[in-house]
């Protein structure tokens, strides 16, 4: 979701700009998303695969000209005949690639919560269940005990109802 979100926001700085000013947009991108993306790792529980983004524009004109510079549409002087309409939509897809960030970010926390949920309440049940063992273990315990004082004290009357005789 990063690079989706970092590659629109480069398309949509590249529409508007000058080469230069894509540049200086461009790092100031980089810096942005470098001191977020830790934010956003933390936030994201799984690898995210960033294998099925490798057609898109954004990373082929990287990979061309380095940090922005070739073999892209946009690699005119001035504005590449990009209308505020196209800004607007790359800026609403940017937005949307957030906010649908932002959700999954969301929805796996909310999963991890459940999972820790049911992992406490399992814990509950097998504490429970060893509970409840120890507890016949030591009714068993008090019976064999209870038995074997019963046991003696016969013995004992036996042998002294014998001994009179």
């Amino acid at each position: 979701m990063l690079l989706q979100v970092y590659e629109a926001l480069v398309e949509a700085v590249e529409r508007r700009g000058t080469q230069k000013m894509v540049t200086t947009a461009a790092v100031s991108i980089d810096g942005l998303l470098l001191a977020h993306f830790h934010v956003l790792e933390m936030c994201d529980g799984s690898d995210s695969d960033t294998s099925e983004h490798s057609g898109l524009p954004a990373k082929r004109r990287r990979r061309r000209g380095g940090s922005g510079g070739g073999g892209g549409e946009s690699s005119g002087g001035g504005a590449s005949g990009s209308t505020p309409h196209e800004v607007g939509t790359a800026i609403s897809r940017s937005a949307s690639i957030i906010a649908e960030a932002i959700q999954a970010c969301e929805e796996r926390k909310e999963r991890r919560h459940r999972d820790l949920l049911s992992l406490h309440e399992r814990r509950l049940k097998i504490e429970q269940s060893m509970t409840e063992l120890n507890r016949q273990g030591i009714n068993g315990l008090v019976d064999a005990i209870n038995n074997l004082a019963n046991s003696i004290l016969a013995l004992a009357s036996h042998k002294n109802q014998s001994t009179p005789k």
